[in-house]
């Protein structure tokens, strides 16, 4: 009987936190934090932080928010991952309707 020693090929695997500001540092709460591929995520608290647990740490994971311009970001054996995102110039909103119901 013939055994091999193979090494193993698993993934290191890293848990990230943060915290998600705009350009002026304030927090942007519900921001969201994605895996690029979807299939793990996060939302941003009162305070801007958020949290993930046991990602590959070649993993690209997508900051963004309503408004602002998305970032893709290189976790890279980072366990702490601060961001701050720019306003989006390109999409604005530009007229708003309100439409209200209600009985009297």
């Amino acid at each position: 009987m013939l055994l091999l020693w193979v090494p193993s090929m698993a993934q290191t695997t890293v848990g990230i936190s943060g915290k998600i500001t705009d350009e002026n540092g304030d927090p942007l709460v519900g921001a969201g934090i994605l895996t690029a591929d979807g299939k793990r995520g996060a939302v941003a608290d009162l305070e801007g932080k958020y949290t993930l647990s046991l990602l590959p740490e070649d993993k690209v994971v997508v900051v963004s928010f309503m408004g602002y311009e998305s970032q893709e970001i290189v976790i890279g054996g980072r366990s702490v991952i601060n961001v701050s995102l720019n306003p989006d110039r390109n999409n604005t909103l530009n007229d708003v309707v309100v439409i209200g119901y209600g009985t009297s």
